[in-house]
């Protein structure tokens, strides 16, 4: 049996498996600690998203990201580059249903594309000669205040 990829909580440290710290990460008592304290600060609550994002060949690479719904397609683009992807600035874009799917343009607020999916993963393509597949899902919202001043938060990584 293959061994399970691990990962770390970014705000307690706890390490665990994939479906552990997703679970973990509802309840976490050091996020629910540190959302109260962003709540407690200046700013307009607004909508924030937990999404899952992982290799799209395979569960061995995974985030779990709090994206503000208010923060275009684009930023987690960027996003995706800088931790991950980025080589030589190719190419890259986003649809439901892969390369056969209906391409969503980067300037979309997450929002609107995470509410309009209905469930259904968001693929994202890095290069489209040797390309790097990744599926996003979204776990969850909440309404609240970002834990920081950036379009997304980096909640565990394996």
């Amino acid at each position: 049996m293959a061994k399970q990829s691990r990962g770390t909580c970014e705000f307690c440290g706890k390490e665990s498996s994939k479906g552990a710290l997703t679970r973990h990460l509802s309840s976490c008592p050091a996020r629910v600690e540190a959302n109260a304290k962003a709540d407690a600060g200046s700013g307009k609550p607004e909508t924030l998203l937990h999404l899952k994002v992982q290799d799209g060949y395979g569960p061995d690479f995974w985030l779990h990201l709090e994206m503000r719904g208010s923060a275009s397609l684009k930023d987690l683009d960027r996003y995706l580059r800088a931790i991950w992807l980025e080589c030589c600035g190719h190419l890259s874009q986003f649809s439901f249903g892969g390369w056969s799917g209906q391409e969503i343009a980067m300037s979309r607020k997450a929002e609107q594309v995470f509410t309009a999916a209905d469930g259904q993963p968001l693929t994202h393509i890095y290069d489209f000669g040797t390309e790097s597949v990744t599926q996003i899902e979204l776990l969850g919202t909440r309404t609240g205040k970002p834990l920081t001043k950036h379009p997304i938060f980096l909640m565990a990584r394996n």
